[in-house]
């Protein structure tokens, strides 16, 4: 074989791994950006976040559904507190207690849906509660009233009091941008379980151990959303 040819083999080989190369770092960068915006839904979809998206109007709507009663209902209720507030203590102090759940808890993405879950919320010690929850059902039933009219009481005083707490959707809209958020996460790291090779060249990127035999997704995962919280 005559050197000029071997030489222009050579160089096309060299010209080939360049290529290669190429090819690869703008696949790992593709995955990397796929990564990244899972990243960002994960993050987006956070409990912080989260928390100033439902309006209030939103969640006393969903109360007043669960507590099967109208806001006339509620308007009543209202007043009835207003007019004779001491035969009402427990009712007081729940109203109090939910205030604070939906102030500084979580309460503002999901509050408890079970009628148990709630009374008990509403009526824990260390929150400010008097620990009869019976004695709350009781105040509520000699009315007709239920624990989900406190809630919604509670609700529509907060948001006129610190609106800024509360944003414009609906409780079904958040809930369907959390959700798709989440499969977006879901479907992501599923693609990239699909490509081994990739994981382990972006494990690479973000000083993620491989190890034999242990999914690195995961931990990739967690080290893309360290770094994004860095950032």
């Amino acid at each position: 074989m005559a050197i000029a040819t071997l030489n222009e083999r050579t160089s096309k080989l060299a010209a080939a791994k360049a290529a290669l190369a190429d090819l690869w770092r703008d696949l790992l960068d593709t995955a990397d950006g796929l990564l990244r915006d899972a990243v960002a839904a994960r993050r987006a979809q956070s409990p912080a976040m989260r928390l100033t998206r439902i309006s209030a109007g939103a969640h006393v709507a969903r109360a007043l559904k669960l507590a099967g009663h109208s806001a006339q209902d509620l308007d009543s209720m209202r007043k009835h507190i207003a007019a004779a507030g001491h035969r009402f203590a427990g009712l007081r102090a729940a109203l109090h207690v939910a205030e604070k759940w939906i102030e500084h808890g979580s309460w503002r993405i999901t509050p408890p849906e079970t009628e148990a879950g709630l009374l008990a919320a509403l009526t824990a010690p260390h929150m400010g509660g008097d620990g009869n929850a019976d004695g709350l059902q009781a105040e509520l039933s000699e009315f007709g009233w239920n624990v989900y009219m406190v809630l919604a009481l509670a609700y529509t005083s907060v948001g006129v009091r610190a609106p800024e707490l509360f944003g414009k959707l609906s409780v079904e809209e958040e809930h369907a941008q959390a959700s798709a958020a989440g499969q977006l996460v879901d479907d992501t790291l599923a693609a990239l379980r699909a490509m081994p090779q990739v994981v382990a060249g972006l494990a690479e990127r973000y000083g993620v151990e491989i190890r034999p035999g242990v999914d690195a997704v995961p931990p990739l995962f967690d080290a893309a959303l360290a770094t994004a919280s860095r950032a």
